[in-house]
């Protein structure tokens, strides 16, 4: 995961999750059910978590 916008935007879906914008490589793999973006917290540092884009 990186901070800021992609250096190739238009490989990448844009989303908003809890008032963050969210790029996702345009072909990564899912779930059926989609992809979940929501904010946590680990030991008092904010995350942001992600479910849903499968691996090989």
């Amino acid at each position: 995961m990186y901070t800021g916008k992609p250096r190739v935007p238009k490989n990448y879906d844009e989303v908003l999750a809890d008032g963050i914008k969210v790029y996702i490589f345009k072909e990564a793999v899912t779930a059926p059910d989609g992809i979940k973006i929501s904010l946590g917290n680990w030991r008092g540092f904010p995350t942001l978590e992600i479910e849903g884009i499968l691996t090989d």
